[in-house]
């Protein structure tokens, strides 16, 4: 099977990412990995146990297995060195970080409300950021996570 293609506008883009001051680097790297898997996992599970509606279990337990599914369809490589990351998950499209910021985000808005509305904006924009500046993916690929967080969203919740 094909995989799918980097743009030109992505390979071009990407010296720039090497701008990036260290410090910059480190800050986004901690605050990607504050968001894995597992994290928003258990949000899920625990604000099902806690509410009783278990549509928050479905969109985050949900969330891992689609995301996996796209990646083996898609077969789209990681850019540079993503480190033992890349060794576990070869694919970069989507990016599940975001697919899992995107939905912890509408989450935010749709059950705090308030200012909260600007969660599903804020989250995948900073973890999109960082996943790009540590070489776990291109722009496209967070694209990709947020289209499909967003998506499956809608499903889980009909909205």
């Amino acid at each position: 099977m094909k995989s799918l293609p980097v743009a030109a506008w992505e390979a071009a883009a990407m010296p720039v990412v090497m701008l990036v001051p260290a410090w910059v680097k480190s800050v986004l790297f901690w605050i990607d990995r504050a968001v894995w898997h597992p994290v928003p996992m258990l949000a899920g599970v625990a604000l099902w146990l806690w509410t009783g509606d278990l549509r928050y279990a479905v969109l985050m337990l949900g969330a891992y297995p689609l995301e996996m599914l796209v990646k083996g369809t898609c077969r789209r490589g990681r850019w540079g060195d993503s480190g033992s990351y890349a060794a576990v998950h070869e694919y970069g499209f989507p990016s599940g970080d975001v697919v899992a910021s995107t939905l912890l985000g509408l989450l935010a808005a749709a059950g705090l409300g308030g200012w909260w509305w600007a969660a599903p904006v804020l989250a995948p924009l900073v973890i999109g950021l960082a996943r790009v500046v540590a070489h776990g993916h291109y722009p496209l690929d967070v694209a990709g996570g947020v289209i499909l967080g967003v998506a499956w969203f809608a499903v889980v919740y009909g909205r």
